[in-house]
C-alpha cells in the first residue's frame, strides 16, 4: 500500500501520489480532531479539580474530622444550657 517515491517518473504518478498523502493527511487530521474533543470532554474544569481534590485527600480520614465536628457541636450546645 506503500508509495515508492524513487519509482515516480511522470506526472501522473507524482500527482497520484500527493492525492494519496492528502487523503492520508485529511485521514489522521480527522482522527486527531476526534481524539482531542474526546480529551476536552474528559479533562473538564469540574474533573481536574474533583481528581485533584481526590488525590490530595485520599490520605485523610473523613470519619475522624466527622467525629471532631460533633464534638465540637456538643460543646457549644452544652455550654450554651
Amino acid at each position: 500500500m506503500k508509495t515508492n517515491y524513487r519509482e515516480i517518473n511522470t506526472i501522473e504518478g507524482l500527482d497520484t501520489a500527493i492525492r494519496k498523502l492528502r487523503h492520508v493527511n485529511r485521514k489522521r487530521g480527522e482522527e486527531l480532531k476526534a481524539m482531542i474533543i474526546g480529551i476536552k470532554d474528559i479533562y473538564t474544569p469540574r474533573a481536574l479539580v474533583t481528581e485533584g481534590f481526590r488525590r490530595a485527600t485520599h490520605t485523610i480520614s473523613f470519619w475522624g474530622i466527622a467525629l471532631n465536628m460533633v464534638r465540637f457541636t456538643r460543646r457549644l450546645l452544652t455550654k450554651k444550657k
